[in-house]
């Protein structure tokens, strides 16, 4: 019946922690001031070629339209 019907029939997976030592997500923010000079140009150069992947693909969609 677990073939047919899984949902119903299926194996049960229990996804559980430990209480002792919870999961824990952790999430920091930055501000553009606390980026070092190096970290500042990595993302200049990051943005740059994103945006230049962008323009890219409108072109190449502008002259598909053609």
């Amino acid at each position: 019946m677990s073939k047919h019907a899984p949902a119903l029939y299926g194996d049960k997976l229990t996804v559980a922690g430990d209480p002792n030592a919870p999961l824990l997500h952790v999430h920091t923010v930055q501000t553009l001031e606390q980026l070092g000079d190096e970290e500042l140009e990595i993302l200049e150069r990051f943005c740059e070629t994103r945006l230049a992947a962008l323009e890219a693909a409108k072109n190449g969609e502008d002259e598909q339209a053609k």
